[in-house]
Protein backbone atom coordinates (compact mmCIF):
# COMPACT_ATOMS: atom_id res chain seq x y z
CA UNK A 1 0.00 0.00 0.00
CA UNK A 2 1.30 3.42 -0.87
CA UNK A 3 2.57 5.44 2.06
CA UNK A 4 1.65 9.10 2.48
CA UNK A 5 4.09 10.64 4.96
CA UNK A 6 2.73 14.15 4.46
CA UNK A 7 -0.51 13.37 6.30
CA UNK A 8 -0.02 9.90 7.76
CA UNK A 9 2.92 11.06 9.85
CA UNK A 10 0.14 12.45 12.05
CA UNK A 11 -0.87 8.87 12.83
CA UNK A 12 1.92 8.08 15.26
CA UNK A 13 2.05 5.41 17.94
CA UNK A 14 -0.63 7.22 19.96
CA UNK A 15 -3.01 6.95 17.01
CA UNK A 16 -2.24 3.24 16.71
CA UNK A 17 -2.91 2.91 20.44
CA UNK A 18 -6.34 4.50 19.93
CA UNK A 19 -7.10 2.02 17.15
CA UNK A 20 -5.98 -0.78 19.48
CA UNK A 21 -8.36 0.54 22.14
CA UNK A 22 -11.14 0.43 19.56
CA UNK A 23 -10.21 -3.16 18.74
CA UNK A 24 -10.26 -3.90 22.47
CA UNK A 25 -13.74 -2.46 22.91
CA UNK A 26 -15.01 -4.28 19.83
CA UNK A 27 -13.98 -7.59 21.34
CA UNK A 28 -15.44 -6.68 24.71
CA UNK A 29 -18.84 -6.23 23.09
CA UNK A 30 -18.32 -9.28 20.88
CA UNK A 31 -17.68 -11.46 23.94
CA UNK A 32 -20.90 -10.54 25.77
CA UNK A 33 -22.70 -13.87 25.09
CA UNK A 34 -19.64 -15.77 26.32
CA UNK A 35 -19.32 -13.75 29.52
CA UNK A 36 -23.01 -14.02 30.37
CA UNK A 37 -23.67 -17.44 28.84
CA UNK A 38 -24.97 -19.03 32.07
CA UNK A 39 -27.30 -16.07 32.70
CA UNK A 40 -28.56 -16.03 29.10
CA UNK A 41 -29.11 -19.76 29.14
CA UNK A 42 -31.09 -19.57 32.36
CA UNK A 43 -33.27 -16.59 31.42
CA UNK A 44 -34.12 -17.62 27.86
CA UNK A 45 -34.03 -21.40 28.50
CA UNK A 46 -31.45 -21.92 25.77
CA UNK A 47 -29.89 -25.19 24.72
CA UNK A 48 -26.15 -25.41 24.15
CA UNK A 49 -26.87 -25.41 20.41
CA UNK A 50 -28.85 -22.18 20.63
CA UNK A 51 -26.18 -20.59 22.79
CA UNK A 52 -23.48 -21.67 20.35
CA UNK A 53 -25.46 -20.22 17.43
CA UNK A 54 -25.73 -16.92 19.27
CA UNK A 55 -22.01 -16.78 19.98
CA UNK A 56 -20.79 -17.87 16.55
CA UNK A 57 -23.02 -18.11 13.45
CA UNK A 58 -25.26 -15.18 14.39
CA UNK A 59 -22.23 -12.91 14.55
CA UNK A 60 -20.30 -14.40 11.66
CA UNK A 61 -23.17 -14.55 9.14
CA UNK A 62 -22.89 -10.90 8.11
CA UNK A 63 -19.39 -10.34 9.47
CA UNK A 64 -17.68 -12.47 6.81
CA UNK A 65 -19.45 -10.85 3.87
CA UNK A 66 -19.10 -7.34 5.28
CA UNK A 67 -15.39 -7.88 5.99
CA UNK A 68 -14.74 -8.73 2.34
CA UNK A 69 -16.65 -5.64 1.27
CA UNK A 70 -14.80 -3.50 3.81
CA UNK A 71 -11.45 -4.81 2.63
CA UNK A 72 -12.42 -4.12 -0.97
CA UNK A 73 -13.90 -0.64 -0.51
CA UNK A 74 -13.23 0.48 3.05
CA UNK A 75 -9.69 1.76 2.44
CA UNK A 76 -11.09 4.11 -0.20
CA UNK A 77 -13.35 5.87 2.32
CA UNK A 78 -12.44 8.59 4.81
CA UNK A 79 -11.31 6.80 7.99
CA UNK A 80 -12.83 9.12 10.61
CA UNK A 81 -16.52 8.69 9.70
CA UNK A 82 -16.02 5.03 8.77
CA UNK A 83 -14.38 3.96 12.03
CA UNK A 84 -16.44 6.22 14.29
CA UNK A 85 -19.64 5.18 12.53
CA UNK A 86 -18.80 1.50 12.88
CA UNK A 87 -18.16 1.95 16.61
CA UNK A 88 -21.45 3.82 17.06
CA UNK A 89 -23.43 1.13 15.23
CA UNK A 90 -21.95 -1.81 17.12
CA UNK A 91 -22.55 0.05 20.39
CA UNK A 92 -26.22 0.42 19.48
CA UNK A 93 -26.38 -3.29 18.63
CA UNK A 94 -24.88 -4.25 21.99
CA UNK A 95 -27.37 -2.07 23.86
CA UNK A 96 -30.16 -3.67 21.82
CA UNK A 97 -28.92 -7.07 22.93
CA UNK A 98 -29.08 -5.93 26.55
CA UNK A 99 -32.77 -5.11 26.16
CA UNK A 100 -33.67 -8.09 23.95
CA UNK A 101 -37.01 -9.63 25.04
CA UNK A 102 -36.48 -13.00 23.35
CA UNK A 103 -34.00 -15.25 21.58
CA UNK A 104 -34.87 -13.93 18.12
CA UNK A 105 -34.03 -10.40 19.25
CA UNK A 106 -30.69 -11.61 20.59
CA UNK A 107 -29.89 -13.13 17.18
CA UNK A 108 -30.87 -9.92 15.36
CA UNK A 109 -28.64 -7.82 17.63
CA UNK A 110 -25.70 -10.14 17.00
CA UNK A 111 -26.22 -9.93 13.24
CA UNK A 112 -26.04 -6.13 13.37
CA UNK A 113 -23.02 -6.31 15.68
CA UNK A 114 -21.16 -8.51 13.20
CA UNK A 115 -22.02 -6.23 10.30
CA UNK A 116 -20.87 -3.11 12.16
CA UNK A 117 -17.60 -4.56 13.46
CA UNK A 118 -16.60 -5.95 10.07
CA UNK A 119 -15.43 -2.55 8.85
CA UNK A 120 -13.21 -1.72 11.80
CA UNK A 121 -10.20 -4.02 11.49
CA UNK A 122 -9.68 -3.69 7.69
CA UNK A 123 -9.92 0.10 7.83
CA UNK A 124 -7.66 0.36 10.87
CA UNK A 125 -5.04 -1.97 9.39
CA UNK A 126 -5.06 0.02 6.14
CA UNK A 127 -4.22 3.15 8.13
CA UNK A 128 -1.48 1.40 10.09
CA UNK A 129 0.19 0.00 6.96
CA UNK A 130 0.04 3.42 5.31
CA UNK A 131 1.53 5.21 8.31
CA UNK A 132 4.01 2.80 9.90
CA UNK A 133 7.75 3.14 9.29
CA UNK A 134 8.91 -0.16 7.71
CA UNK A 135 11.08 -1.05 10.69
CA UNK A 136 8.11 -0.74 13.06
CA UNK A 137 5.29 -2.18 10.98
CA UNK A 138 5.14 -5.57 12.72
CA UNK A 139 5.15 -4.00 16.18
CA UNK A 140 2.41 -1.53 15.26
CA UNK A 141 0.29 -4.32 13.81
CA UNK A 142 0.89 -6.48 16.89
CA UNK A 143 -0.10 -3.55 19.11
CA UNK A 144 -3.37 -3.32 17.22
CA UNK A 145 -4.06 -7.07 17.25
CA UNK A 146 -3.25 -7.33 20.96
CA UNK A 147 -6.36 -5.24 21.53
CA UNK A 148 -8.47 -8.19 20.44
CA UNK A 149 -7.01 -10.63 22.97
CA UNK A 150 -7.09 -8.02 25.71
CA UNK A 151 -10.72 -7.35 24.77
CA UNK A 152 -11.65 -10.96 25.42
CA UNK A 153 -9.99 -10.95 28.82
CA UNK A 154 -11.25 -7.44 29.57
CA UNK A 155 -14.79 -8.55 28.85
CA UNK A 156 -14.43 -11.48 31.20
CA UNK A 157 -12.87 -9.40 33.98
CA UNK A 158 -15.03 -6.29 33.69
CA UNK A 159 -18.12 -8.31 32.85
CA UNK A 160 -17.59 -10.58 35.81
CA UNK A 161 -17.09 -7.65 38.18
CA UNK A 162 -20.16 -5.84 36.84
CA UNK A 163 -22.30 -8.96 37.06
CA UNK A 164 -21.16 -9.60 40.61
CA UNK A 165 -21.91 -6.02 41.63
CA UNK A 166 -25.37 -5.93 40.09
CA UNK A 167 -26.26 -9.43 41.29
CA UNK A 168 -25.89 -8.38 44.91
CA UNK A 169 -27.63 -5.03 44.55
CA UNK A 170 -31.04 -3.46 44.12
CA UNK A 171 -31.58 -4.81 40.60
CA UNK A 172 -31.51 -8.38 41.83
CA UNK A 173 -33.82 -7.56 44.70
CA UNK A 174 -36.34 -6.01 42.29
CA UNK A 175 -36.28 -9.04 40.03
CA UNK A 176 -34.42 -7.42 37.11
CA UNK A 177 -31.76 -9.41 35.28
CA UNK A 178 -28.35 -8.15 36.47
CA UNK A 179 -26.65 -9.16 33.22
CA UNK A 180 -28.66 -6.58 31.28
CA UNK A 181 -27.40 -3.70 33.41
CA UNK A 182 -23.87 -5.09 33.23
CA UNK A 183 -23.94 -5.13 29.41
CA UNK A 184 -25.13 -1.52 29.27
CA UNK A 185 -22.36 -0.53 31.67
CA UNK A 186 -19.75 -2.18 29.44
CA UNK A 187 -20.88 -0.12 26.44
CA UNK A 188 -20.57 3.30 28.09
CA UNK A 189 -16.84 3.74 27.26
CA UNK A 190 -17.74 3.26 23.60
CA UNK A 191 -19.32 6.70 23.55
CA UNK A 192 -15.94 8.26 24.32
CA UNK A 193 -14.32 6.01 21.72
CA UNK A 194 -16.65 7.30 18.99
CA UNK A 195 -15.77 10.90 19.84
CA UNK A 196 -12.01 10.22 19.98
CA UNK A 197 -11.99 8.37 16.66
CA UNK A 198 -13.87 11.18 14.92
CA UNK A 199 -11.53 13.81 16.43
CA UNK A 200 -8.17 12.02 16.20
CA UNK A 201 -8.60 10.85 12.59
CA UNK A 202 -10.24 14.00 11.28
CA UNK A 203 -8.77 15.32 8.04
CA UNK A 204 -7.16 12.03 7.02
CA UNK A 205 -7.89 11.06 3.43
CA UNK A 206 -8.61 7.44 2.48
CA UNK A 207 -5.60 5.20 2.95
CA UNK A 208 -5.77 4.26 -0.72
CA UNK A 209 -8.00 6.17 -3.10
CA UNK A 210 -7.63 3.65 -5.89
CA UNK A 211 -5.61 0.63 -6.86
CA UNK A 212 -6.13 -3.14 -6.89
CA UNK A 213 -9.30 -4.47 -5.34
CA UNK A 214 -10.73 -7.84 -4.33
CA UNK A 215 -10.31 -9.30 -7.82
CA UNK A 216 -6.56 -8.62 -7.78
CA UNK A 217 -6.27 -10.21 -4.34
CA UNK A 218 -8.09 -13.35 -5.50
CA UNK A 219 -5.86 -13.50 -8.58
CA UNK A 220 -2.74 -13.41 -6.41
CA UNK A 221 -4.19 -16.18 -4.26
CA UNK A 222 -4.83 -18.28 -7.37
CA UNK A 223 -1.26 -17.69 -8.54
CA UNK A 224 0.19 -19.10 -5.29
CA UNK A 225 -2.45 -21.50 -4.00
CA UNK A 226 -0.12 -23.69 -1.96
CA UNK A 227 1.70 -21.02 0.05
CA UNK A 228 -1.14 -18.57 0.55
CA UNK A 229 -3.73 -21.33 0.90
CA UNK A 230 -1.72 -22.96 3.68
CA UNK A 231 -1.35 -19.57 5.35
CA UNK A 232 -5.11 -18.94 5.24
CA UNK A 233 -5.87 -22.47 6.46
CA UNK A 234 -3.48 -22.09 9.40
CA UNK A 235 -4.82 -18.65 10.27
CA UNK A 236 -8.37 -19.95 10.12
CA UNK A 237 -7.50 -22.83 12.42
CA UNK A 238 -5.86 -20.50 14.92
CA UNK A 239 -8.85 -18.16 14.92
CA UNK A 240 -11.26 -21.08 15.28
CA UNK A 241 -9.34 -22.44 18.26
CA UNK A 242 -9.04 -19.04 19.92
CA UNK A 243 -12.67 -18.06 19.39
CA UNK A 244 -14.02 -21.43 20.50
CA UNK A 245 -11.89 -21.40 23.63
CA UNK A 246 -12.86 -17.83 24.46
CA UNK A 247 -16.53 -18.54 23.84
CA UNK A 248 -16.83 -21.63 25.99
CA UNK A 249 -14.12 -21.23 28.66
CA UNK A 250 -16.32 -19.37 31.19
CA UNK A 251 -19.13 -21.92 30.82
CA UNK A 252 -16.72 -24.86 31.12
CA UNK A 253 -15.11 -23.41 34.24
CA UNK A 254 -18.58 -22.67 35.63
CA UNK A 255 -19.68 -26.29 35.15
CA UNK A 256 -16.43 -28.13 35.86
CA UNK A 257 -15.30 -26.16 38.91
CA UNK A 258 -18.69 -25.22 40.33
CA UNK A 259 -17.84 -21.52 40.33
CA UNK A 260 -20.45 -18.79 40.07
CA UNK A 261 -20.77 -17.14 36.64
CA UNK A 262 -19.00 -13.99 37.86
CA UNK A 263 -16.13 -15.95 39.40
CA UNK A 264 -15.64 -18.16 36.33
CA UNK A 265 -15.51 -15.08 34.09
CA UNK A 266 -12.94 -13.41 36.35
CA UNK A 267 -10.70 -16.48 36.49
CA UNK A 268 -10.76 -17.05 32.74
CA UNK A 269 -10.20 -13.37 32.04
CA UNK A 270 -7.16 -13.18 34.32
CA UNK A 271 -5.46 -16.06 32.49
CA UNK A 272 -6.15 -14.64 29.03
CA UNK A 273 -5.16 -11.10 30.04
CA UNK A 274 -1.58 -12.17 30.73
CA UNK A 275 -0.98 -14.81 28.07
CA UNK A 276 -2.64 -13.51 24.90
CA UNK A 277 -1.27 -9.93 24.63
CA UNK A 278 2.19 -11.23 25.51
CA UNK A 279 2.08 -13.50 22.48
CA UNK A 280 0.90 -10.73 20.14
CA UNK A 281 3.56 -8.24 21.24
CA UNK A 282 6.37 -10.81 21.32
CA UNK A 283 5.53 -11.95 17.79
CA UNK A 284 5.59 -8.36 16.51
CA UNK A 285 8.97 -7.72 18.11
CA UNK A 286 10.42 -10.97 16.73
CA UNK A 287 9.07 -10.25 13.24
CA UNK A 288 10.68 -6.81 13.14
CA UNK A 289 14.00 -8.34 14.20
CA UNK A 290 13.73 -11.03 11.53
CA UNK A 291 12.92 -8.50 8.81
CA UNK A 292 15.81 -6.22 9.81
CA UNK A 293 18.12 -9.23 9.56
CA UNK A 294 16.80 -10.06 6.10
CA UNK A 295 14.84 -13.11 7.22
CA UNK A 296 11.24 -14.17 6.73
CA UNK A 297 8.30 -15.01 8.96
CA UNK A 298 8.55 -18.82 8.79
CA UNK A 299 10.45 -19.41 12.10
CA UNK A 300 8.10 -17.13 14.03
CA UNK A 301 5.01 -18.81 12.55
CA UNK A 302 6.37 -22.31 13.17
CA UNK A 303 7.43 -21.47 16.72
CA UNK A 304 4.03 -20.05 17.56
CA UNK A 305 2.30 -23.13 16.14
CA UNK A 306 4.50 -25.48 18.19
CA UNK A 307 3.80 -23.53 21.38
CA UNK A 308 0.06 -23.61 20.68
CA UNK A 309 0.07 -27.38 20.13
CA UNK A 310 2.11 -27.98 23.28
CA UNK A 311 -0.26 -25.79 25.28
CA UNK A 312 -3.33 -27.61 23.97
CA UNK A 313 -1.77 -30.96 24.79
Amino acid sequence: MKSRPDQYSLLDVSGVALLAVGHFMAFVDRAVPSVYAPALKAQFHLTDTQLGALQGPAFVALYVVATLLAGHRGHRLSPAPLLAGAAALWTAATVALAFAPNYESLLAARLVLGFAQAAFAPAALALIVAAAPPQRLSRWVSMFTSGSSMGRSGALLAGGLALGAFSSGLLSALGHAPWRAAVVLLTLPNLLLVVLLAWRLRGLAPAQAGGPGLGRALARLAARPAGLGLHFLTAGGVILAVQATAAWAPSIVNRACGLAPAASALLTGAVVLVAAPSGHLAAGWLMDRRLRAGGGPAPVLAGGLVLAVLGAA
